[in-house]
């Protein structure tokens, strides 16, 4: 049994079979009940209380969450830049130091940048002076 037939299960309030300790994944049912408006103080308060058990968790969204259907969109990561691509391929760091870093860049540093590295994937990497 996957987690989201134990998330259908809160949202419509019907019979459902199943091991909690085994099917039941905090985390996934937390991340899909902040994401519609009805329900997002009550998966903040799990966030606060992630250390309780499953079972606590369960019966807590089971009896406080009202019966509905809901379809709320999962975020998504932002698109990375290629310019933040080629940053973080030159300088090894992750895609929020990379934009961080083209913040302060100059785009003329930035296009020497290119022309060094052979493009804007980075493969091939000299040094910058």
């Amino acid at each position: 049994m996957s987690p989201f037939d134990v998330l259908r299960h809160l949202n419509e309030k019907t019979d459902l079979e199943f091991e909690i300790k085994k099917d039941y994944v905090p985390w996934i049912i937390n991340k899909a009940l902040i994401n519609t408006k009805d329900t997002v103080f009550f998966a903040e308060v799990m966030n606060q209380y992630h250390f309780l058990d499953k079972d606590i968790q369960y019966t807590f969204y089971k009896l406080a969450i009202p019966k509905a259907k809901r379809f709320g969109k999962w975020v998504k990561a932002d698109v990375i830049n290629t310019d933040a691509e080629l940053i973080m391929t030159r300088y090894q760091v992750n895609r929020r130091t990379a934009e961080s870093y083209r913040k302060i860049m100059g785009d003329d540093y930035l296009k020497q940048l290119q022309e060094q590295t052979g493009g804007h994937n980075g493969t091939r990497c000299k040094n910058i002076t």
